[in-house]
């Protein structure tokens, strides 16, 4: 099955999967502290909307935050489900392996890049490698102009293509001598 998340529910994932239980406020904390506002356009006001939506899709459960001992009305707190997990593993999976050089895809995937096994990871980004390879050789063929201006857009792109795709093979060899 494939699933299209948003990147306000994959953020939404990511942190719930790594904090069963957790609850808006520290959501809210979570998204300030790592940035995701400013990279993946994650505002305050995504996340209780985001929330309901992964809800009532299934990806998430939630009850009353009994723990709750400051002033204001309880709130929830907030657990990935099976489809959640499925969900943001084949998102993490997707994300790693088919995306091209300036997809924000990429970037949501690796902050859930702990959802995979090791295996998984390499094996995605290895894949990932292969798909740069083929987007820059598909370019190359396109590149058959004399105007000097489109010729540079081209090469720009695979530069870029070509910079992610060395970074991909740091990412993997990097991986493998992490214990």
């Amino acid at each position: 099955m494939e699933y299209k998340l948003t990147s306000v529910e994959m953020v939404l994932l990511v942190l719930v999967h790594e904090n069963p239980g957790i609850n808006g406020y520290t959501i809210n904390k979570y998204v300030k502290e790592r940035g995701f506002s400013a990279w993946a356009g994650v505002k305050q006001s995504s996340i209780y909307n985001g929330l309901k939506k992964v809800e009532e899709r299934g990806f998430v459960t939630s009850k009353e935050d009994i723990s709750k001992t400051t002033k204001g009305p309880k709130g929830n707190v907030f657990t990935l489900t099976k489809s959640g997990e499925e969900a943001l593993s084949e998102t993490v999976k997707i994300g790693l392996s088919k995306t091209r050089e300036n997809n924000p895809l990429f970037n949501l995937a690796l902050s859930g890049l702990d959802i995979l096994t090791k295996d998984e990871t390499i094996d995605c980004l290895s894949k990932r490698v292969k798909f740069l390879e083929s987007e820059a050789q598909r370019l190359r063929g396109k590149i058959n102009s004399d105007i000097l201006r489109v010729r540079l857009l081209f090469d720009r792109v695979i530069s870029a293509i070509e910079s992610e795709k060395i970074w991909s093979q740091k990412a993997i060899k990097q991986i493998k001598e992490e214990s």
